[in-house]
């Protein structure tokens, strides 16, 4: 029962992004119907759904924590409804302004929808389902690609495509509103212990008047540490915490027992006696008493995870800010962020935004449009068999098999158009293009996304997820919207597709030294490995505290 609720939440939740790859399909199909005046136009058509998905990312952030985890699954669902209703509306390819708001307002949902299914199906799913489920909203872009590319295979109308297009938001936001649960991590930060209670018993099938074992209220108990941790910047739940600090009345005695009767707070090494006056001060700081205001005599790195020492109303900003030195957020955020703009940077969007034009360009004897479709089922297939291999493999391995997989199909790509002389082998182009897609799917294209739910502590999370995915889609909008540039300035598609097989391959040697693994690991070792290794980036991700070859 457990198992049957996470999965079916997770797929509510990552129901929502199918929206999401439509729009990033769409411009596939489009462009060769529209018929647009010049390349200039072509390229921004294409790109400009990217300029406005940073500001969604940056939305979600606040918004998750606001209005919590269901209603910003229900709200991220409206931008996309606008904006097709705009593309469908539009008279003809003339309103070039329209076209672009369209764009516009279906590349904020695209935003916004990439980080709330992400933190909620980490925070609803054990450590055993999480690794499989995370993967399933890069799955749900794949369906959404998929869905748009058979829609302009079948309908060759770019306003129809769009009309049939509004029809995602709609069911998804009401599927979401009327079935999700909220995250009990959010009820709990936000003082509704017993609708807390609820979603989880709900989401592992625990009937209201049944007692919970002693492993789920373990479990439950764990999930109320670490809300109460993250919820201390919380304005509407106010009582001083040490010298300032915001914390919950009515959760102040238990936090005191939490703090006591856990191990030792993140950045403080497990080997440290317990005894010792150090671990003694440390312990007494974070006690919720009045009587110890001693924060602002410890260094950063002594206080709990997720916790932090500034958090009044005139010192908020501050304590945020202070949260990004501290390298349980900064090492994650800067390992996941290079993965990004590597991903980005190596052709994988490009192909998906310009599906249609690139098949006509490599490959001579097949519909450009049905070409399109099998790449967007090869697509599909591999996201599957990617989420199947990575709760068995883990997420290091699989990355650098779709890192070097991708790099023998751009420079493979790039050799064929180099020396073909009009031969009757255009299919060999074809296979290398499905099997470049179906290696990212499986690998460049799922990992990342997963990895956000993962990587970074709850007080952080949709501030720091927020900021990864902004910067993710900028990467994205620059590789758009430089393709044809770079075609030109490369002397062809050929010339692109070496540089994209230059970049998969440094991209697979970063991530041998750098990407941590994050299989079979619970959020909170995941943190805590981050900050008992040693000092930088490459220590952090090659010690042996992290684990490197376990999957």
């Amino acid at each position: 029962m457990t198992t049957a609720r996470q999965v079916l939440s997770s797929l509510m939740a990552s129901a929502s992004l199918i929206s999401s790859g439509m729009n990033l399909g769409y411009s596939a199909t489009a462009l060769p119907l529209l018929d647009l005046q010049n390349e200039d136009d072509e390229s921004w058509f294409a790109s400009i759904a990217s300029v406005t998905t940073p500001v969604g990312c940056l939305v979600a952030g606040p918004l998750l924590d606001f209005l919590g985890r269901r209603y910003t699954l229900t709200a991220v669902n409206a931008p996309f409804l606008l904006g097709w209703l705009v593309l469908c509306l539009t008279p003809d390819a003339s309103y070039l302004w329209l076209l672009y708001i369209g764009r516009v307002l279906t590349g904020l949902g695209t935003g916004m929808v990439a980080i709330p299914a992400t933190v909620y199906i980490a925070e609803m799913s054990t450590c055993r389902m999480r690794p499989m489920l995370l993967t399933w909203p890069p799955i749900a872009i794949s369906v959404g690609i998929l869905i748009v590319y058979l829609l302009g295979w079948q309908l060759q109308n770019w306003r129809l495509v769009a009309g049939v297009s509004i029809v995602a938001p709609v069911i998804t936001s009401t599927v979401v509103f009327v079935c999700l649960h909220e995250s009990p991590v959010w009820l709990l930060g936000s003082g509704r212990d017993q609708d807390a209670e609820s979603s989880f018993r709900w989401v592992r099938g625990i009937a209201p008047d049944q007692q919970l074992s002693d492993t789920l209220r373990q479990e439950f108990d764990a999930i109320r540490s670490t809300a109460l941790r993250g919820a201390t910047g919380l304005t509407n739940r106010k009582t001083k915490l040490a010298d300032g600090v915001d914390i919950p009345v009515d959760h102040r005695a238990e936090l005191n027992t939490s703090l006591k009767n856990s191990e030792l707070p993140v950045g403080v090494n497990d080997s440290t006696p317990k005894n010792t006056e150090h671990s003694t001060q440390v312990t007494n700081t974070f006690l919720v008493d009045s009587q110890h205001p001693a924060w602002e005599d410890s260094p950063m790195s002594e206080h709990p995870a997720g916790v932090d020492c500034e958090i009044t109303d005139d010192s908020c900003h501050h304590g945020r800010l202070a949260m990004f030195a501290r390298p349980e957020v900064w090492k994650p955020l800067l390992i996941l962020n290079l993965y990004f703009f590597f991903m980005q940077m190596s052709g994988v969007y490009v192909v998906i935004f310009y599906a249609v034009d690139i098949i006509r360009t490599v490959v001579d004897d097949i519909d450009a449009f049905e070409g399109s479709v099998y790449l967007g089922i090869l697509q599909l297939i591999a996201s599957f068999a990617g989420s199947y291999a990575l709760n068995r493999c883990g997420r290091r391995l699989m990355s650098l098999f779709s890192g070097l997989l991708m790099t023998f199909c751009m420079f493979g790509l790039g050799l064929y158009l180099e020396l073909s002389t009009g031969s009757n082998l255009s299919f060999i182009s074809l296979v290398l293009i499905l099997i470049y897609i179906g290696a990212t799917a499986a690998g460049f294209n799922t990992i990342p996304w997963a990895m956000l739910g993962e990587l970074f502590p709850v007080r952080v999370t949709g501030v720091a997820g927020g900021l990864t995915t902004c910067l993710s889609y900028s990467f994205s909008f620059a590789a758009t919207k430089l393709y044809p540039s770079f075609v030109h300035l490369l002397g062809g598609s050929g010339g692109v597709f070496f540089l994209y097989g230059a970049v998969s391959g440094i991209a697979t040697i970063y991530l041998f030294f750098f990407l941590p693994e994050t299989f079979g690991k619970t959020l909170q070792q995941i943190g805590d490995e981050f900050v008992s290794s040693h000092s930088g980036v490459h220590s952090c991700c090659c010690s042996k505290s992290l684990d490197f070859e376990s999957a």
